[in-house]
């Protein structure tokens, strides 16, 4: 009988546990890419049963790597999408976030490492009841393409612009 009790708690409570990792979801934002590699990532709103907002993850589909953020590290410091060395080349930032509704951003690029000159770009995140969505000058945003920034001697130093597509 004892036996039988045990089963059936642990079973409720493994179920209990997979119902609720079930329920979490990744919502897409954009995809991600660049003019001077093959990188092709995917920028997800990772999000629980109730569609509020519990952090961010970037998926590269050319290696699988995927990168993970709480939704508090984007005031903290931000989330870090790109960094080559000791440098923060893409950054995605936000004062305002509020997890059910979403936020300002503020995507912050290396515009050039030599000189460590950086510049930005202002994005929303929003929740309209139904979808997240991202948009950039009012706009729709569902890829995010990164021009490099190239010296001579020197190759890559940065990010040049970003199109909004």
């Amino acid at each position: 009988m004892k036996t039988m009790i045990r089963g059936a708690l642990m079973a409720g409570i493994l179920w209990g546990a997979m119902a609720g990792t079930a329920l979490a979801k990744d919502i897409l934002l954009a995809s991600v890419t660049n003019d001077n590699d093959a990188y092709n990532g995917r920028l997800y709103l990772v999000v629980d049963e109730e569609d509020k907002a519990t952090g961010l993850k970037l998926h590269d589909l050319s290696d699988g790597k995927t990168d993970k953020w709480q939704a508090s590290a984007l005031a903290n410091g931000g989330a870090v999408l790109k960094k080559e060395g000791k440098h923060k080349v893409i950054v995605l930032k936000s004062n305002d976030f509020e997890i059910d509704r979403g936020g300002h951003f503020k995507l912050d690029m290396l515009y050039n490492g030599a000189t460590g000159k950086r510049q930005s770009v202002e994005l929303k995140v929003d929740f309209d009841g139904t979808d997240w969505k991202i948009f950039s000058r009012g706009k729709t945003v569902k890829r995010m393409h990164f021009i490099v920034k190239k010296v001579a001697f020197l190759g890559v130093v940065g990010i040049k612009s970003v199109q909004f597509k």
